[in-house]
């Protein structure tokens, strides 16, 4: 998939979908927006699939200049159209209101990525720069409720930024360790919610939904985060709450083992770290690292910075880790959760 997808960005660049239609007066009204909405279906490929495999999005800002879509339903415009009618008000849903929402969360999502991978490192301030940027961007999609906004916020300025931040005793990061800590709980509450609604009598049963590997890949970053700090002892006096959903998370990765590998390691791990936090002791940390090791080894993505040390105007060392560099459970790094 990732040679694919090198390989569609590429075409699509040399085909000018990157440059915005209303440059190319050749280019109709109904060609055109129909650019746009191939070009953010490209963009948003680019910043999943290159998350997944832990890698740098191959698109950045800087490269193309297409407009956002128009919020509007397939009929009310067609190749005879001379000039496309006003954009509806995103609190009303049409075909292309979804690829709105995703192109403009993921948009933001893509600056992580491009501030980790950085040959220079990044200081706090810049962190906390990219972590406003990602708030803008869940902002920016009204038509949401209130809940899944909240999900949304916590998924992105969380799960993408605070998890690359240093030391836990450094007062400096109480911010990052809570929103880090929120945006765990938040994925596994999604996960939970999807797990209720694709089961028999659930609402995405009959729609044959299926949960995909880069949703299954963040929820086991989010397992694996909870787990750690479990270990640790790191638990912001929320414990009870971590383990009420590392339960949940197990129950669902016990369903799944019969079909994953990984959800069977998943959930080992996961009775392993509750067992030991239960009767006070930390885990074993010769079985711990095995686990984590292989289970990391099948998600190419922990945005974890290297050697990042406590900020205190000096600057995050480091680059992005791909898992096979590091283990969430070995404690004697105390540098990275």
């Amino acid at each position: 998939m990732w040679y694919l997808l090198a390989l569609e960005i590429s075409l699509a660049m040399r085909m000018g979908y990157h440059r915005d239609p209303s440059h190319f007066p050749g280019i109709s009204s109904f060609q055109g927006e129909m650019r746009r909405r191939l070009w953010a279906t490209v963009l948003i490929g680019d910043t999943l699939v290159s998350n997944q495999m832990g890698m740098p999005r191959m698109i950045s800002d800087w490269k193309w200049a297409t407009t956002e879509t128009r919020n509007l339903n397939d009929t009310d415009f067609d190749e005879q159209s001379i000039d496309l009618p006003p954009s509806r008000p995103l609190t009303e849903y049409t075909n292309s209101l979804w690829l709105i929402a995703r192109r403009r969360i993921l948009v933001a999502l893509g600056i992580v990525p491009d501030l980790i991978d950085g040959i220079k490192p990044c200081s706090y301030a810049d962190v906390m720069r990219v972590d406003g940027i990602l708030q803008e961007g869940a902002a920016s999609i009204p038509f949401v409720d209130e809940a899944l906004g909240d999900e949304c916020d916590r998924l992105s300025a969380g799960h993408h930024v605070a998890i690359v931040l240093g030391s836990y005793d450094d007062d400096s990061m109480s911010y990052s360790r809570k929103a880090c800590l929120d945006a765990s709980l938040g994925m596994l509450n999604i996960q939970h919610m999807l797990d209720e609604e694709t089961c028999p009598g659930g609402q995405l049963y009959t729609m044959g939904f299926r949960v995909t590997s880069i949703m299954n890949h963040q929820f086991l970053t989010a397992t694996m985060v909870l787990c750690s700090m479990l270990c640790r002892g790191k638990t912001l006096q929320r414990e009870q709450e971590i383990r009420a959903a590392l339960q949940i998370s197990r129950s669902i990765w016990m369903r799944r083992s019969s079909t994953s590998k990984e959800a069977t390691k998943a959930a080992e791990t996961v009775s392993f770290v509750l067992a030991k936090a239960a009767d006070g002791h930390k885990p074993n940390l010769s079985f711990s690292q095995d686990v984590s090791r292989d289970l990391q080894d099948n998600y190419q993505t922990n945005a974890l910075l290297k050697n990042s040390a406590p900020v205190t105007g000096q600057p995050l060392e480091g680059r992005l880790l791909l898992p096979d560099n590091i283990d969430l459970f070995d404690l004697s790094h105390d540098r990275l959760l």
